[in-house]
């Protein structure tokens, strides 16, 4: 309910950016979509999928998408509690995901419909950890599929299960079928992503965008500690963060702090102590906070499976 208060004002929003690009998108548009949105050079097949549903449904009417992606962050934290009530102490459970219901860094996921492919990523990683600590571990591997298939920012979810384990002290000797599976999904979709993109921009061309996986990750450390203080002090919340290019001996140090943190984090990793969920929680970042590169040097919306660590 606080959830639903706290982020209603986006049904009376419009579009922003590049939720107007939608339009212009006969994947999106056409009577035909709804099978050419699984086309093999079209990325995020599943997000353009639900996108062509609310075309369908109200056409150009902002209400719908904006409906849409509340909805999908209401269920998102429905499930995100009850996995953390299952992991964490009564009280720590509660308060984290009353974070990850409530902080405002969350305002560019769900307000912002573009957005959307981070909503239905993490809401299928969360129910296919929902599925693993039930020990059903093929059924996570089955929800992981349609999370790859909604946006490619999930791959090291593996890795996450992977630590999960360890802190908690488990084999994984009997989950490594599953664990592979999982990471060969990854491996997969991310050279599927890498392809299309590469078929559709001209070969070389990434993520969409021209500065080098070094430039890129070089401008990371700063970024990611933009992210931990607007998780401290939310203030300043901006759609398209202004992240300056620093020079080499500022942006090494920048990540020489990040390191620092996650060398403290290791210290406390065992039994689910507050280390293991920073590592979680840089784990789930790195995918978009590290090499690969992508036209935004940051953005709050990276942010939202990554909070299932940094919240806990």
């Amino acid at each position: 309910m606080l959830a639903a208060l706290a982020f209603c004002g986006c049904l009376a929003g419009s579009f922003h950016f590049d939720d107007y690009s939608l339009f212009s998108n006969p994947v999106v548009t056409a009577a035909s979509g709804w099978w050419r949105v699984w086309s093999p050079v079209q990325t995020r097949p599943l997000t353009y999928f639900t996108f062509w549903l609310n075309y369908q449904a109200g056409g150009e009417s902002p209400l719908g998408y904006h409906l849409l992606n509340l909805a999908l962050h209401l269920v998102a934290v429905y499930f995100m509690t009850d996995l953390l009530v299952r992991l964490l102490p009564g009280r720590v459970a509660l308060i984290a995901a009353a974070i990850f219901a409530l902080h405002p860094i969350q305002a560019e996921a769900i307000c912002y419909v573009f957005a959307r492919g981070s909503l239905l990523a993490s809401l299928f990683c969360i129910l296919a950890l929902r599925e693993w600590l039930g020990g059903r571990w093929w059924l996570a591997v089955a929800w992981f599929i349609p999370a790859h298939l909604s946006k490619e920012e999930c791959v090291a979810f593996p890795v996450f299960l992977v630590l999960l384990e360890l802190s908690r002290g488990r084999s994984i000797k009997a989950r490594v079928a599953p664990l592979a599976a999982m990471l060969g999904l990854s491996i997969a979709f991310g050279l599927r992503v890498l392809w299309a993109t590469s078929i559709v921009q001209g070969a070389g061309a990434g993520f969409g965008t021209t500065i080098t996986p070094f430039s890129y990750f070089l401008s990371q450390g700063d970024a990611i500690l933009r992210y931990f203080r607007l998780l401290a002090i939310p203030w300043g919340f901006t759609v398209d963060a202004d992240i300056p290019k620093l020079s080499l001996l500022w942006s090494l140090a920048a990540w020489t702090v990040v390191l620092a943190l996650c060398v403290a984090a290791g210290r406390r990793f065992r039994d689910l102590q507050w280390g293991f969920w920073f590592l979680a929680g840089m784990i789930l970042l790195l995918p978009s906070s590290s090499l690969l590169p992508a036209s935004d040097l940051a953005a709050d919306r990276r942010l939202y499976l990554p909070l299932l660590g940094f919240a806990s």
